[in-house]
């Protein structure tokens, strides 16, 4: 059984052919590929390991299932798309080594783990036994509240006494 994990990202370029670049890459179901393509040929057996270890997740983002991008007031692209089990940290790597701009949060629910990534620095959170005790930009990023209702349910049955 497969575990969906939550992606945002926000990315931006100086260069704004780059970022048009990197922007078409999301819309045709090939962002992770864009920046670190995988070799052909190989077998089916030989791509999904190379592509969990480079990237950080065994397939590109599959847009069909992601959200538009949304252009922010900074000029940087709101990103929203899902990957199996783990975020793409090793493409986050290579798209600063490139020269944008990257801060990432993902939140993989299922196992408990969230995290950001920005700054060449992947902050992880992981075994959190309740939604509460993540940092409250999580509860932004991914509607905590809305989709963990028990963790926050218990604060307001504990205040009734």
């Amino acid at each position: 059984m497969s575990s969906v994990c939550d992606n945002v990202l926000f990315l931006s370029h100086p260069d704004p052919s780059r970022l048009k670049a990197a922007i078409t890459a999301y819309k045709e179901s090939r962002l992770l590929s864009h920046f670190d393509p995988i070799p052909t040929p190989m077998s089916p057996a030989e791509v999904a390991p190379l592509k969990l270890q480079r990237w950080g997740c065994r397939s590109d983002v599959d847009f069909r299932f992601a959200m538009e991008p949304v252009e922010m007031p900074d000029g940087s692209f709101k990103l929203v798309f899902d990957t199996p089990w783990t975020p793409p940290v090793g493409v986050y790597e290579r798209m600063e080594n490139a020269g944008y701009k990257v801060d990432g949060f993902y939140l993989e629910a299922g196992n408990r783990m969230a995290g950001s990534y920005g700054n060449r620095c992947d902050s992880r959170h992981t075994d959190w036994g309740n939604a509460k005790e993540l940092p409250s930009i999580f509860a932004e990023m991914f509607d905590l509240e809305s989709n963990f209702p028990d963790d926050y349910a218990n604060e307001v049955n504990s205040e009734r006494g």
